[in-house]
């Protein structure tokens, strides 16, 4: 297992510091990259790490899963951040399935482009968590919401890359009214196990893509997990924009619902919203510890990962010259503070966590990120997609190296 994971690591790392060194990305602080776990028992997680990376000389009759739910803001919901270690994760474990996707364009935001969610009804009502709540919508794990119109509606659901083509399709809707049926493949077929939150259907073969019809239109959909029939990693993300750590708590049973899912690794990217306007470090941390302890509740065996935002800028005016406006930024002073929060938090509760500020270069790095094109020139706070994957990378590489550990 060791040789193998080992590896994979090597190589992994070798690529990465051959792209740091031709240019480029002296300012990342590559010593480091690692998870402090604080403390926390990651014995679960490395076990089954450990059973994956045998799984060529073992004959499983059920399939061995390990499931990543990566939780967050922005930076999560574009999808490269997540996908980085969805790659490092799955070449190394093997691909469980793609995991759990929302229906971020459905109800008019930006999503993944490796998956498609649509309809041909119209979506009546819509909404998100992060923003005003006019359609008095019930929002779930993935945070965001839609109701179709008519009462009997069709989802097309596909996914681009074949590797992630999936035998078991699991709704995701408010509770009590929920899709227990579904017409595909030429018939009408049930719901396999039905729960409050979800409605699993499975097919007769794999596939890329399918239309489920006929389903129960006036229950508030919120997004589909895909699974297939092989031993392997998961990496399920759920990002929203302008989310903090307050959105999600606001949810209800959002840790329950988690844990139907069942991961054993819950990483959580969010403080960059947070790091906007006044921050109460007091307030902040009983934030982070609400969300934490629920998680915990549900999921007694979860291993848990806060990381830390990187440093970003903040606006700091705007002048008409020659014809153009120029923006001024200075540096967001709260982002470190937000992140010797997390840092404290994780200390005191034996939570681990893994510093992406200092990873990132610490203080100053920001304006090395804009001058390299990984951060957007035109807010200093998001990533290009080299530097999501970017950071996915640096991530992946100090993640197989804790799960690899004995």
């Amino acid at each position: 297992m060791k040789i193998r994971i080992i590896f994979f690591i090597a190589i992994l790392n070798a690529a990465l510091c051959n792209a740091l060194a031709q240019s480029k990305y002296d300012f990342i602080h590559e010593d480091a990259n690692r998870i402090e776990l604080n403390g926390a028992d990651w014995s679960h997680i490395r076990g089954i790490a450990h059973q994956l990376s045998l799984r060529d000389s073992i004959c499983d009759s059920a399939a061995t899963k390990m499931h990543i739910l990566h939780i967050g803001d922005s930076h999560v919901q574009a999808g490269h951040f997540s996908e980085a270690i969805r790659v490092a994760t799955q070449t190394a474990y093997g691909n469980g399935g793609r995991g759990c996707i929302a229906p971020l364009r459905l109800i008019g935001t930006n999503q993944p482009t490796d998956y498609t969610i649509t309809s041909p009804q119209r979506v009546a009502r819509k909404g998100r968590i992060s923003a005003r709540n006019r359609s008095n919508l019930h929002f779930g794990l993935t945070g965001v919401a839609a109701m179709l119109s008519p009462h009997s509606a069709t989802i097309e659901i596909g996914v681009k890359q074949p590797d992630d083509e999936f035998s078991s399709i699991t709704l995701l809707h408010a509770s009590g009214k929920g899709y227990r049926e579904a017409k595909f493949a030429g018939k009408t077929h049930e719901a396999s196990c039905p729960t409050a939150y979800e409605s699993t259907f499975l097919l007769e073969a794999p596939s890329q893509k399918i239309s489920l019809a006929d389903i129960n239109a006036s229950s508030e959909f919120w997004g589909v997990f895909l699974s297939n029939p092989h031993s392997g990693a998961i990496v399920s993300s759920i990002g929203n924009n302008s989310a903090c750590y307050s959105h999600y708590n606001h949810i209800p049973h959002f840790a329950e619902q988690a844990a139907s899912l069942a991961p054993q690794l819950v990483i959580i990217s969010l403080g960059t919203n947070e790091a906007f306007g006044r921050f109460s470090e007091s307030e902040f941390t009983q934030q982070i510890d609400k969300l934490v302890t629920n998680l915990r509740r549900a999921m007694p065996q979860v291993c848990i990962l806060l990381t830390t935002p990187m440093e970003c800028d903040r606006r700091k005016g705007s002048r008409r010259r020659r014809r153009r406006r120029q923006v001024s930024f200075a540096t967001n002073a709260n982002c470190k503070l937000v992140r010797d929060a997390i840092i404290k938090y994780g200390s005191d509760h034996n939570i681990a966590v893994w510093d992406l500020y200092e990873v990132a270069g610490g203080d100053g790095s920001a304006a090395k990120w804009v001058k390299n094109g990984l951060l957007a020139k035109r807010d200093h706070v998001h990533c290009s997609t080299e530097g999501y994957t970017l950071q996915g990378e640096l991530l992946s590489i100090a993640l197989l190296k804790t799960l690899s550990e004995e």
